[in-house]
């Protein structure tokens, strides 16, 4: 399976787990909303599952770039960004090392 949707997510979870695909639906969506909430409202703004990635929103601060078209500089105004960081568990199960 070279892309898997939402839908083939539940279906994976509901046979992974022996569940229906509507008990899937809510665990899935139960997940997204748990992560959701812990960084829009959580004070570190992280969420680490271990052996699988952490997730963290986090402050760049305004700088000033250029356009690249006209080399003119232009004010970047800060901004909160996500960053997903995927765990070496995680990387190693799927890009195993060459060895």
């Amino acid at each position: 399976m070279a892309k898997l949707n939402r839908s083939q997510l539940i279906a994976a979870i509901a046979e992974n787990l022996n569940v229906s695909k509507a008990d899937s639906k809510r665990y899935l969506e139960s997940f997204i909303e748990v992560v959701t909430d812990a960084l829009s409202k959580g004070k570190d703004r992280k969420v680490a599952i271990s052996g699988f990635a952490n997730f963290e929103l986090k402050n760049r601060k305004a700088r000033t770039g250029r356009n690249p078209a006209t080399g003119e500089a232009i004010k970047i105004p800060a901004k909160k960004v996500l960053k997903i960081t995927a765990l070496k568990a995680f990387k190693d199960a799927v890009v195993p090392s060459k060895g």
